[in-house]
Order: C-alpha cells, then sequence, then structure tokens
C-alpha cells in the first residue's frame, strides 16, 4: 500500500470521522437527562437508537483541542448525523416524524449541556438534501487530502505516491458528480454552503481537482509531462463561453449523467468541459507508449 494511503487515514479529522462509527457504548446511556421540553419525542421509538448514538457521539466533540479543530470536528460530526438521518429514512419510510419531533430537539439540549469556549456546533442542514450535504462532505475531505499531502515532496517525486494522489482526487471527483447527477435541475446550490473556507469553496473546483503530473520512467532516465494546458484553454475559450452543454467527448454514463446539470447550473460547467475536451484532445494524440503512460497516470478529468 502506498504511504500516502496510510498518511491520508492518520488526517486528524478522518480519525474523528472514522470513530464515530464506534458507538457500541452508546447502549448504556440514559437519555432520559437529554428528553427534558422534548415533549413531542414519544418513545419507543426506532429513533431511540440513533438518539444514543448522536448523544454518545456529540461528546466526542469535547475531546477538541482549540476553535479550529472543533469547527473542522463539527462538520465531520453533521455529515454523520444527516448520513445517520438518510439510513433512518431508507429503514423507517413509516416514521419519519419521529426524527424530526426527537433529533433537533435533542441536540438543542445537548448544546445546552456542552457549553464550551469553541463556539457553537449547530444543526443547520436540514434545508439540504443528502446528495447536497454528501457532496460538501466528499469536497471537505479532498480538500483535506490535499491540505496535508498536496504539496509534499514525496508526491510531486515520487510515481506511485502520485498516482496514488491522482486516484484520490479521480474518486472524490467522482463521487461528486455522482451526487450532482441525483439533484433535479431546478435545484439551486447555494455557493455560500459549499465555502468551507478561502481555500476550499464550489468555486475554486479547477484549483482543487487540478492533477498532478506524474514523473514517467523508462528504461533510462525520469521524464516530466509537458504541461498542455494553457494552450488548450485558449483553444477552446471561446466554446467555453456558451451555457449550452454540448455533447461530451467519450461520456461515460456518469459523465452523460451530470454533464447537463453541472455545465448549466454549477461553477463545474467551463472547467468540466474544458477537462472533457482536453482528455479527448490528449487521447487524439497518443503516439508512443510513454505518452499512454503519462495519460494513464493522470487524472480522468
Amino acid at each position: 500500500m502506498a504511504k500516502n494511503e496510510s498518511k491520508i487515514s492518520d488526517i486528524p479529522e478522518f480519525i474523528f470521522y472514522n470513530n464515530l462509527e464506534e458507538t457500541t457504548q452508546s447502549r448504556d446511556i440514559d437519555i432520559k437527562e437529554y428528553m427534558n421540553t422534548c415533549n413531542t419525542c414519544i418513545l419507543p421509538s426506532p429513533v431511540e437508537s440513533y438518539i444514543r448514538r448522536i448523544i454518545y457521539n456529540y461528546n466526542k466533540l469535547n475531546s477538541s483541542l482549540d476553535e479550529s479543530t472543533y469547527s473542522i470536528n463539527c462538520r465531520y460530526l453533521k455529515y454523520w448525523v444527516y448520513r445517520e438521518k438518510k439510513n433512518y429514512e431508507i429503514g423507517n419510510p413509516t416514521k419519519l416524524s419521529d426524527w424530526r419531533n426527537c433529533i433537533p430537539c435533542i441536540w438543542k439540549n445537548l448544546q445546552t449541556k456542552n457549553i464550551n469556549s469553541h463556539g457553537k456546533c449547530d444543526l443547520d442542514y436540514d434545508d439540504f438534501s443528502n446528495a447536497i450535504i454528501s457532496m460538501k462532505r466528499e469536497l471537505d475531505m479532498f480538500c483535506s487530502i490535499k491540505n496535508h499531502l498536496g504539496n509534499s515532496k514525496e508526491v510531486h517525486t515520487n510515481k506511485e505516491e502520485c498516482i496514488t494522489f491522482n486516484k484520490k482526487k479521480d474518486h472524490y471527483l467522482n463521487m461528486i458528480l455522482i451526487y450532482l447527477s441525483s439533484i433535479p435541475n431546478i435545484t439551486y446550490l447555494k455557493p455560500q454552503f459549499f465555502h468551507i473556507n478561502d481555500d476550499c469553496s464550489l468555486e475554486k473546483v479547477r484549483t482543487i481537482f487540478s492533477g498532478i503530473t506524474c514523473p514517467v520512467e523508462d528504461e533510462k532516465n525520469v521524464i516530466t509531462s509537458q504541461d498542455c494546458t494553457s494552450e488548450i484553454e485558449a483553444a477552446l475559450s471561446t466554446a467555453a463561453q456558451s451555457y449550452h452543454c454540448e455533447p461530451c467527448p467519450e461520456k461515460s454514463a456518469t459523465e452523460s449523467l451530470t454533464c447537463n446539470s453541472s455545465y448549466q447550473f454549477t461553477p463545474f460547467g467551463q472547467w468540466l468541459h474544458k477537462r472533457l475536451r482536453s482528455r479527448y484532445i490528449l487521447r487524439k494524440n497518443i503516439d508512443n507508449e510513454s505518452t499512454h503512460e503519462l495519460l494513464e497516470s493522470n487524472s480522468r478529468y
């Protein structure tokens, strides 16, 4: 396994997020003290096990050492909560009101009992669909990976580590596009919801998801790829101004689903069009095995 895989699993917010899966001790929690004023929350109900896990994991926020860590862990806790909400809705389609009647009230009581100097963790994603929340989570996660590993010397000089990094980039971008494809075209993606920090937002997807050029080894030496990005973008600048989604060259099923919605309604549009066209042009000009290997090691988009 590439060293990057181990380094990614050691990113603090990923450790926190993965630890949210461990909730065995939540069965011992007495939820009565958190039910105060929650008059509409009627138990027993299938939502009770979710209440216990949420209480158990909310208390893990107390381990945050500073305001920045608390803010990051709060986001990841909310990603987990809304994923649990989706699981609850799938498993209990006739009892959706139980979640609405219980969880927001329980959460407010948790805030009251866990006042700290680092801030307040509000459960404020209720107006967004699971797909939109999941898009933000995937963006947030890759920004963390890029922040921790993207500028490391090893990623830029070690072919294996570089390819692993680019594959991670492709994975998170593909997940965002898959979630995007499930959102109706009439949905407006509020840019402020995706603004995680100055370096991580929906408006900066071109920079965030730009691939790293990996060294390519042949029998005699190590070569680097020629950067044709500026030439390709200049050639396509006129076409990129249009808000009509042209047929995407060599579309996969995912690209076909996402091309129209992403091009018309999100900042992915012009960037996605250029990346797809760039890939098409490069593939048309493959003339030797070294170039082919370089293309395969680089980003899919």
